[in-house]
């Protein structure tokens, strides 16, 4: 499943922030009220069907549940609303296994 955002982001004292900027399109259907929707692209457009915002990818399927990471040597940090450096391992679903919350940036 792959997933993909727009937005502007800025970085300030080692801080990157981030904005999401959501693409709609119009789904219009016979009968019916014009309901916006999220877009399948990053172009926004009017749609007639349903069936086709229905697939295995698209924009914010997994939505970003940060708005700010740390930067400090070569490793990205999350950080939560409190303003807390996130450095704990979280345990994975359905498994007893931890996985690092980082990322790691390599060369």
């Amino acid at each position: 499943m792959s997933s993909w955002t727009k937005g502007k982001w800025r970085i300030k004292d080692q801080i990157i922030n981030f904005e999401s900027i959501p693409i709609y399109d119009t789904l219009r259907i016979e009968g019916k009220k014009d309901t916006m929707v999220l877009s399948r692209d990053d172009k926004s457009s009017l749609t007639t069907s349903n069936i086709e915002i229905i697939n295995s990818g698209g924009q914010n399927r997994i939505p970003i549940h940060f708005s700010k990471l740390h930067f400090k040597n070569h490793t990205l940090y999350m950080i939560d609303d409190k303003g807390n450096i996130i450095k704990d391992k979280v345990k994975g679903i359905g498994n007893m296994k931890r996985y690092h919350t980082w990322f790691v940036m390599k060369n």
